[in-house]
């Protein structure tokens, strides 16, 4: 078991099945979208999401590194999902 088990979870029913930090519904995929929209600052992504603290943060950033897979395609199912939104406009 990695470190950052225990702060990423998937729950039947919340943000699709996506990763989230464990007892919240803030994705994972959210979490690397704040950080890389702030240079990589975390302080900003806290600042962002402040319900996370910095261990939080840091796990989400773990787990999607060692996940990249997931995340590519959560990512992908999140893009569909906007263009079908778009498209029944």
């Amino acid at each position: 078991m990695a470190w950052y088990d225990q702060y990423v979870a998937h729950y039947v029913g919340v943000q699709g099945g996506m990763a989230v930090i464990a007892g919240t519904r803030t994705p994972v995929l959210s979490i690397i979208a704040k950080y890389d929209l702030a240079g990589g600052d975390i302080q900003d992504v806290i600042t962002a999401l402040p319900h996370l603290d910095t261990v939080q943060v840091d796990a989400a950033l773990a787990y999607a590194e060692a996940h990249p897979e997931e995340m590519a395609a959560e990512e992908a199912h999140q893009e569909r999902a906007l263009l079908e939104l778009l498209v029944t406009r």
